[in-house]
């Protein structure tokens, strides 16, 4: 028997087969799978601990899995200031063992802050840039801090850099299954932000008396890499390059 619309016939012939196709491209693999079981919360609390998650990230409980809490923002990279000159001040007015380290915060443009913080234009400047889950005073700079200014009698300035807001447990809210949205690759993506906006800050240093010469640079971690695009902006805006970047 001949069928009564052989257009019809041949767009359910070929239609199930095309189907089949275009669902398989939706079928959870083994992989995602796993992905998924990782990225639940029992699991990341397990790795990075509870403080670290309910800080950084919203558990989405339907769907088992975290949503994005990131935004990539100039506002979201900060500045604080430490000095020789303000810890000598320190130790004489305070005679506490444990007393926090003279820091103040720093903000690009803003000469009469900086000034009032006590930054030396004539002395050498450390920038230190913390890492993935991590931020400025917990990371690198717990301990570069205080090594560096307890141990020259030179004057000296640290400036730490602080994007511990873009720098923790981050899930992109789109694309669940797309392991380049996994957890660590949104911090990723914002280093170049990082190091552009700690470019244009020692930039603003230079203008202030600052010598480029002067200048070294530490990065832990994906600091390290926001430290290469800081390297990159002031090779091409100043024409010569940072001395030193560890």
């Amino acid at each position: 028997m001949r069928p009564s619309n052989p257009l019809k016939f041949l767009v359910v012939f070929l239609g199930i087969p095309l189907l089949l196709i275009a669902n398989k491209g939706h079928e959870m693999t083994p992989e995602d799978k796993l992905v998924l079981t990782a990225l639940r919360k029992e699991n990341l609390i397990r790795i990075f601990g509870s403080d670290a998650i309910d800080q950084a990230a919203v558990f989405n409980e339907t769907l088992q899995e975290y949503e994005g809490t990131l935004s990539a923002k100039i506002s979201s990279v900060r500045f604080v200031l430490s000095t020789s000159v303000m810890e000598l001040l320190a130790k004489l007015l305070f005679i506490a063992s444990k007393r926090p380290l003279a820091k103040a915060p720093v903000f690009i443009g803003n000469e009469d802050v900086l000034n009032a913080a006590g930054f030396l234009q004539n002395a050498s400047t450390v920038v230190i840039v913390h890492g993935f889950m991590s931020n400025y005073h917990a990371g690198p700079g717990m301990d570069l801090n205080p090594a560096y200014l307890n141990s020259t009698q030179k004057p000296l300035n640290i400036i730490l850099v602080d994007w511990s807001e873009m720098a923790g447990i981050h899930k992109a809210p789109v694309k669940p299954l797309d392991r380049s949205d996994a957890f660590y690759f949104p911090p990723a993506r914002a280093i170049e932000l990082v190091g552009n906006q700690t470019g244009i800050f020692i930039e603003f240093l230079i203008h202030f008396g600052a010598k480029l010469e002067d200048f070294h640079l530490i990065g832990h971690g994906l600091g390290a890499h926001a430290l290469g695009w800081t390297g990159r902006r002031l090779e091409v805006k100043l024409g010569r390059r940072v001395p030193r970047i560890t």
